[in-house]
């Protein structure tokens, strides 16, 4: 029964929900934030899963010990200051460099692109320059797709350890997914062995996890390899795919996408500001409303990492929202999906509307997808910071639209609610698009005033 508690797309009728004995799925936002930022409640054994390695890993560790020396490592490195520090690092290894890949994908004045693979691409880059100080390996588009195969091929692994036995070994039935793992395991080892032998250090994660291997944290070689693995796939996925969505329901809304536009471009006209150079979060924050909106909604549609956020309850808890009574002993799922698409809380809330977050800031704090309080990914600014450039310049340089030839999409192909149908996912540990080959391509052309 374990695998149902975390499905991530169940939808149940009332703010709490007993799905196991002792186990509740919970969808009222304030119950959320409440699990999520007390005491009380712990990391669920079910965090095991997510051991891509022999080791524990930040996330995958119970060990709260551990986790406050990790997060203590890592914490100055996601800092306001720091990227504020990186920002032309940033600026060079993501939106330029998809801006130089779109320029170049044909010779025409229109040429289509796969914007998934882009902006996979382009946070694949920017990661490995803050985390390992390199250039990606073998280059391009090669290396990002290997790299996918073999995330996809963790999220399986993980979530057949929920179901018995017989069935968690289909997982040694896939050795082609497995390769992919191999390969990506050994490019993050062969890192770590570049840096041991440069005689040289640097101001990145990978350099303070080396250093992390003399006292006082004395960390094993093959933890150094967990939480490198970590800072790759947790840097990468919701990064890139939130910006695939975003860009999609973009194109699947017009109406909010020639609003987008029209604000990055009238804040920012190519001819006048910044003389057409790419612009920095630096210019936009604080500038950009709508596409903030844009994004935040996004990530409260399909919210990427899709699973629902285990907490154990050792000594019970009373739920102030809904007014219940949890035993001790419990295990609390936050059911992420569910809030985010609950009718009690949400108007309309299978259709994409960012002005909801406009008229009501405080909506905010009801997305989870980052998770809440002291559980709050520490990664959420690197994450906002590169989705606001990489839209923001996108949408002031660029006139996106999908293919002629591309009709089983669009503003007109409407679901039973009567919204745009989104293109098919999948939905593991994270939600990514099926068929990105046929559903993310794209037709741009360099917009003229």
């Amino acid at each position: 029964m374990a695998h149902h508690a975390l499905s991530s797309s169940k939808q149940y009728p009332g703010p709490v929900q007993q799905i196991q004995p002792t186990s509740f799925s919970l969808t009222h936002p304030r119950d959320i934030r409440q699990i999520l930022g007390s005491p009380r409640t712990h990391k669920s054994p079910y965090y095991g899963i997510l051991r891509f390695t022999s080791r524990d890993s930040l996330l995958s560790t119970t060990d709260a010990e551990r986790a406050g020396k990790m997060r203590r490592v890592f914490n100055g490195y996601f800092s306001g200051a720091y990227l504020q520090q990186m920002e032309p690092l940033i600026l060079k290894q993501g939106i330029e460099r998809l801006m130089q890949q779109w320029d170049t994908a044909g010779e025409t004045d229109k040429r289509e692109v796969n914007y998934c693979e882009s902006f996979n691409l382009a946070t694949f880059s920017i990661i490995s320059h803050l985390v390992f100080g390199q250039e990606i390996e073998e280059g391009g588009m090669q290396t990002v797709r290997w790299m996918a195969q073999a995330t996809s091929y963790m999220s399986l692994r993980a979530v057949l350890q929920l179901l018995p036995a017989p069935l968690f070994a289909l997982v040694k039935k896939l050795p082609g997914e497995q390769r992919h793992y191999v390969r990506m395991r050994a490019y993050v080892e062969r890192a770590i062995e570049r840096r041991q032998k440069l005689g040289e250090r640097r101001a990145d994660l990978l350099q303070a996890l080396v250093d992390g291997m003399q006292p006082p944290l004395l960390l094993s070689p093959d933890d150094v390899v967990a939480e490198a693995f970590l800072l790759l796939i947790g840097g990468i996925d919701p990064t890139a795919y939130t910006l695939t969505w975003t860009l999609h329901l973009l194109l699947l809304y017009p109406e909010h996408l020639r609003r987008a536009q029209s604000e990055v471009r009238s804040q920012f006209p190519i001819n006048t500001k910044n003389e057409g150079g790419v612009l920095s979060y630096a210019e936009l924050r604080g500038h950009v409303p709508f596409l903030d909106a844009c994004i935040h909604e996004s990530l409260r549609l399909v919210p990427v990492p899709c699973v629902q956020i285990p907490r154990t309850c050792p000594m019970g808890m009373h739920l102030r929202a809904s007014q219940s009574e949890v035993p001790a002993g419990s295990t609390l799922f936050a059911n992420i999906w569910g809030s985010h698409h609950s009718e009690t809380h949400w108007h309309e809330p299978w259709r994409y509307n960012p002005q909801r977050f406009l008229d009501d800031p405080r909506l905010k704090h009801a997305v989870f997808t980052f998770g809440h309080g002291t559980r709050l990914c520490m990664g959420k600014g690197l994450a906002m910071m590169n989705m606001t450039v990489i839209l923001a310049n996108i949408l002031r340089t660029y006139d996106v639209s999908m293919p002629e030839d591309y009709t089983i999409r669009g503003p007109e192909i409407r679901d039973a609610r009567g919204v745009p149908r989104l293109m098919p996912m999948t939905q593991v540990l994270t939600a990514k698009p099926r068929m990105p080959d046929r559903d993310c391509r794209l037709i741009v052309k360099r917009h003229k005033e």
